[in-house]
């Protein structure tokens, strides 16, 4: 893996927020031999937020694409970010908007985050590029939560889609990739993984893709149980 595999703005605004934050401790398996894919608990930012913060190890976390552009980041932002979610007037959100719209797409292109083409043919080129990354052994984070402004603790309904990278990455490897479910714990301030889950061999790839989101679902809730959040 790349010395520099964070850009400089990342590593600053890592920096800085790691002195003024709360430190969480981290408990990762031995990975780095094996195509790894963490699945985590969005709760309206908190996971991603802690994990970018405070794991020692890089990951290519699967960011929403309109984030990686100054126009739709702005549009997100206005049209619902400020407007919808925080009730803000929309000329104050549209000043915000302005204001910040230019940082975040440099934000996650320093984080050397993947952007997801959701509802799109162009979610073509999110496996394409999560393939490689896994590929040159770079792990990827996935937050699939449907609702990923929902702040419980406990995982609702989570899209499966993700999951397709697997036929993708197993067709070009004819290896399998170890899904590891991830869980922020709010009470613990830390950060557990369960154990691995794979697709078995032989199983016809859409019962096993229930299989697989099922078993992901429930790990990540009874990691959350284990550490006492819910």
């Amino acid at each position: 893996m790349k010395k520099h595999f964070y850009g400089k703005l990342f590593r600053l605004v890592r920096f800085l927020t790691r002195r003024v934050y709360p430190k969480y401790t981290v408990q990762l398996p031995d990975f780095h031999t094996c195509p790894t894919v963490f699945v985590s608990h969005h709760q309206n930012f908190f996971g991603p937020f802690i994990t970018y913060v405070w794991l020692q190890t890089p990951v290519r976390v699967w960011v929403l694409h309109v984030f990686f552009d100054k126009t739709s980041c702005y549009r997100q932002f206005v049209d619902y970010t400020f407007t919808v979610r925080l009730k803000l007037k929309k000329k104050l959100a549209a000043l915000l908007a302005l204001l910040v719209s230019s940082l975040i797409p440099k934000f996650f292109q320093s984080a050397n985050a993947i952007p997801v083409f959701r509802g799109t043919k162009k979610i073509i080129d999110t496996f394409i590029d999560s393939v490689q990354a896994l590929k040159k052994g770079e792990p990827i984070l996935i937050f699939p939560d449907i609702e990923y402004t929902d702040s419980a603790s406990s995982m609702q309904a989570m899209y499966e889609g993700f999951l397709y990278l697997e036929r993708y990455f197993h067709r070009e490897t004819g290896q399998h990739i170890h899904f590891i479910p991830l869980y922020v714990s709010k009470k613990t301030r830390s950060v557990v993984t369960g154990e691995p889950i794979f697709f078995r061999d032989g199983e016809y790839f859409k019962s096993e893709l229930k299989v697989v989101s099922q078993k992901l679902h429930d790990s990540i809730n009874q990691l959350a149980q284990k550490c006492g959040d819910i």
